[in-house]
C-alpha cells in the first residue's frame, strides 16, 4: 500500500455542532476516517454546511447538511458523478466552498455551482478564461477574476461587476508599479484586493468594520493606506467582519471585529487599523499559511509544523482520545480569549483548512516530497520571500 493510500484520516472540529454527526461534543477534535480507495486528495474545501474534496482520479466526495440536486445523502462520504452534468467529463481544475455553494471549476473554465436551493447553476469563462476563483468562510457571494482583469461579483441576488480605482496617483509613481490583481480575500459584506505592486484595495459596505475605519464604496476597489507598503504581501484572508495579511517576512497583520480575538491582534474592541501582531508567544515564528472561519483565524508556522488556533470556539477544542496529549494540544488565555496551539509535525498532519465555524486539520500530499524539500531549503537564502504554487515538468527538463 502507497504512502498515499495509506493515509485515512483527519481531525475535524464543528465549531457550532452544525453537522451533528458526534453527538458527545462536535466542538472537540474528532478523528474522522477518509473514503476507502479515495486516491491521493488535491485539495480540501469546508463551508459552514459542507466539507468536500476532489483527488487525482478527478472524483469529489462530500459530506453535507445541504440537499445537493439529484443526489442523496447516504453515507458520511458521497460521491458527486460530473458525468450526471456534462457525458464528456471534463477534468477538475479547482474547488470551493462558502455558506451555500459548492463551486466546481473545470480545467476549459466552466464553473459548475452546486447550492442548497435545489439547483444547478452554470457558468462559462472558456473563451475568456478564469485567473481565480475566492469567496468568504460564511457568505453567499464569490467573486471571479477573469484574464481580462474584470471582478465578476456573483450572488443570489445579482451579479455585478467591480471596480478597481486607482486613487493613489500623487503618492506612487505609476509608471513603476503593477495594478494587476494578485488576490482578493471575502468577507460577508466587503472585499480585500491585493496588486502585484503589493498595495491594498478595500470595496464593501464595510457594516461591521470588517475593514476597520475605512471609508470603502459598495462597488469599487480604493486604495487603503497600511503600515507595510514596501512589504510584500503573500495572502489574505477574510472571516465573517475582519480580514488577515500574511508578509513574505513571515508577520501577519489583522484588522476588524474582534470580539473573539479573531484578529489576533490582543485589545479591546474593533481593530479599527491593520495592526501587526506581537504577542510573545508568536515572537520566534515565522508565519507561511493563514486561513480564517467565520470568527476564527489560523495561523501556521515555517515548514507546517506549528498551528495556531485562535478566536471562535478554541476555548473548546480539545485533543482526540487516540494518542493525544497535553504536548500536541496546548492553550493559552489570553485576557478572555483562547489560543490553541497545534503541534502539527509530532500529530503527522501537515495542512489545515477553516471555513464556515469549523476547523480541519488533514494530510495534504499533493506536493512531492521533492518540492516540499526545495522549498523548505530555498526559504533559508530568501527568507522575504514565500514560494507558492510551483511545479515543475521535469519531462521538459
Amino acid at each position: 500500500m502507497s504512502e498515499n493510500q495509506s493515509v485515512k484520516t483527519f481531525l475535524f472540529a464543528d465549531g457550532v455542532d452544525r453537522f451533528r454527526i458526534d453527538s458527545k461534543n462536535s466542538s472537540k477534535w474528532n478523528e474522522w476516517k477518509f473514503p476507502e480507495n479515495c486516491g491521493t486528495i488535491k485539495h480540501l474545501v469546508c463551508g459552514a454546511d459542507i466539507v468536500a474534496f476532489y483527488n487525482d482520479l478527478n472524483e469529489i466526495y462530500y459530506f453535507s447538511k445541504m440537499s445537493i440536486p439529484h443526489f442523496k445523502i447516504n453515507t458520511l462520504w458521497n460521491k458527486i458523478d460530473l458525468s450526471f452534468y456534462n457525458k464528456n467529463v471534463i477534468k477538475i481544475k479547482n474547488l470551493f466552498a462558502n455558506f451555500t455553494n459548492l463551486i466546481i471549476q473545470l480545467q476549459n473554465d466552466e464553473l459548475i455551482i452546486l447550492t442548497d436551493a435545489k439547483q444547478i447553476i452554470t457558468e462559462k469563462f472558456t473563451k475568456i478564461g478564469i485567473n481565480f476563483v475566492t469567496c468568504g468562510p460564511l457568505s453567499d457571494h464569490f467573486i471571479v477574476v477573469d484574464k481580462n482583469e474584470q471582478i465578476n461579483h456573483k450572488s443570489y441576488s445579482k451579479e455585478r461587476i467591480l471596480k478597481l480605482i486607482d486613487n493613489n496617483d500623487d503618492k506612487n509613481d505609476c509608471k513603476n508599479t503593477d495594478k494587476k490583481i494578485k488576490l482578493i480575500a471575502c468577507s460577508s459584506t466587503s472585499h480585500l484586493l491585493i496588486t502585484m505592486d503589493n498595495k491594498l484595495y478595500g470595496c464593501g459596505s464595510n457594516s461591521s468594520q470588517e475593514l476597520g475605519n475605512f471609508n470603502s464604496k459598495k462597488d469599487e476597489f480604493t486604495f487603503m493606506e497600511t503600515p507595510f507598503e514596501k512589504e510584500i504581501v503573500v495572502d489574505a484572508k477574510g472571516g465573517y467582519y475582519h480580514f488577515v495579511v500574511l508578509l513574505g517576512n513571515g508577520t501577519v497583520y489583522g484588522v476588524g471585529y474582534n470580539n473573539l480575538g479573531q484578529t489576533c491582534v490582543y485589545k479591546n474592541g474593533t481593530v479599527a487599523h491593520f495592526t501587526k501582531i506581537t504577542h510573545p508567544l508568536f515572537e520566534n515564528e515565522f508565519f507561511t499559511k493563514i486561513y480564517c472561519t467565520s470568527r476564527g483565524t489560523v495561523l501556521i508556522s515555517k515548514n507546517s509544523d506549528i498551528a495556531y488556533f485562535i478566536g471562535e470556539t478554541v476555548y473548546a477544542l480539545k485533543g482526540y482520545e487516540k494518542g493525544s496529549d497535553e504536548k500536541n494540544f496546548e492553550s493559552y488565555k489570553i485576557n478572555s480569549n483562547t489560543i490553541q496551539k497545534v503541534n502539527l509535525k509530532n500529530l503527522g498532519y501537515n495542512e489545515v483548512v477553516g471555513g464556515g465555524w469549523h476547523y480541519i486539520i488533514y494530510n495534504n500530499y499533493n506536493e512531492s516530497k521533492c518540492l516540499q524539500y526545495f522549498k523548505k531549503n530555498i526559504c533559508k537564502f530568501y527568507s522575504t520571500i514565500f514560494f507558492k504554487d510551483i511545479s515543475i515538468d521535469i519531462s521538459k527538463v
